[in-house]
């Protein structure tokens, strides 16, 4: 995988690399999934147009509206999101109402 960054303090033509193992990949997403986007389209919903289609071939749409969408990984999960980090960071308690 190459990436462009650009960055303020960075030359901007600068080429970032990056060697990714997918074993590796997969134990992130286990470990920490405040950033993972497919876990947070599960779990933050979804937003369709009122009055939109009814049906949908992708299954995994109709799992997200019935409330039953899960990632294989799903009960492996440590982080969820950045209320409190794991395993001593901070706490900071109940969200505010």
């Amino acid at each position: 995988m190459t990436v462009t960054s650009f960055s303020r303090h960075r030359n901007p033509w600068e080429i970032v690399t990056a060697e990714l193992f997918p074993r590796l990949v997969d134990k992130a997403r286990e470990n920490w999934a405040l950033e993972n986007n497919i876990f947070n389209l599960g779990c933050r919903g979804y937003v369709g147009k009122p009055g939109g289609e009814r049906e949908n071939y992708l299954t995994w749409v109709r799992d997200l509206a019935n409330g039953e969408y899960k990632l294989p990984w799903d009960e492996n999960v440590k982080i969820r999101d950045g209320w409190k980090y794991y395993p001593d960071g901070v706490q900071l308690g109940p969200l505010p109402k």
